[in-house]
């Protein structure tokens, strides 16, 4: 039964002229025949994955695998419809009442859009003034070459994801997203030295030695005690020096630094004397 049911499946999709995958493996199959044509668009070309994706967001769109192929471009590594494409899915639709693409009196592109059910159509219009604000008269390529049909594609762009979003998902229209620009992070420069035999023999290099503990830190918990208040006194060595005098002139050696004190240092170190 179920070979029959796949069966029936498939003389629908050859009658109709359309190969459609009716399950992942079939997606997987078709993804890896595509990629190795050169009769599909270069993004796809050695990539069943992303002829994968398209072929997904194609069905999701109500375009047939091989239409999505040729209407889907990768840039700026998103998935963008082509214009030609765009409007051709909204006219299509039983939504769509009208579409009207045209020019005013000083050369700006206007497209406007009428949705059934809504009471007013939506109109959006793109002019030579605003390519130069976004600084896209001046670029090389269709903006140079042909600027009268790249503002017909940028009006047709604001005025048809205005008006069916629900139809294109949230795809981006190719012609607007190749005048994006991508902010692109450098990554930091390769240290050549960093090599794994260098991180290796950094982790068994000797380690610095840890510096000394404090002189109020316990040593047994590491806690840190109150340290003393009371002062140094100033003239223990001298003390000492003088306690330890075995003769007269061992004495007369500390004359000069007990000469030098002042206050009750000098009374102390004469009564040591």
């Amino acid at each position: 039964m179920t070979a029959l049911v796949e069966l029936k499946q498939q003389s629908r999709a050859l009658s109709n002229g359309i190969l459609n995958p009716a399950n992942l493996h079939e997606a997987l199959e078709m993804a890896g025949v595509l990629c190795k044509s050169s009769l599909i668009p270069k993004d796809f070309q050695g990539n069943p994955g992303n002829v994968l994706v398209a072929i997904q967001w194609g069905m999701e769109l109500g375009l047939a695998p091989m239409q999505a192929l040729q209407s889907i471009a990768v840039i700026n590594g998103r998935p963008s419809l082509w214009g030609d494409a765009v409007i051709a899915l909204c006219k299509s639709h039983p939504v769509c009442e009208w579409i009207r693409e045209s020019f005013d009196g000083e050369g700006a592109a206007i497209c406007i859009a009428k949705r059934k059910g809504d009471p007013e159509p939506v109109e959006r219009r793109f002019s030579l003034d605003d390519a130069k604000k976004a600084q896209l008269t001046g670029k090389q390529g269709p903006w140079t070459q042909y600027p009268r049909r790249m503002l017909q594609m940028r009006a047709r762009s604001w005025c048809l994801r205005d008006a069916f979003p629900d139809l294109l998902r949230g795809m981006a229209v190719a012609e607007e997203e190749q005048d994006s620009t991508v902010a692109t992070v450098e990554p930091p420069p390769i240290d050549p030295t960093a090599t794994a035999t260098a991180r290796l023999k950094s982790r068994l290099a000797p380690q610095p030695a840890l510096p000394a503990p404090p002189p109020n830190m316990d040593a047994q918990t590491g806690e840190l005690l109150p340290e003393s208040t009371e002062a140094a006194d100033p003239i223990a060595d001298l003390l000492l020096l003088i306690g330890e005098a075995k003769s007269v002139a061992d004495l007369e050696a500390h004359r000069d630094a007990v000469v030098a004190l002042t206050n009750g240092h000098k009374k102390r170190a004469r009564e040591a004397w």
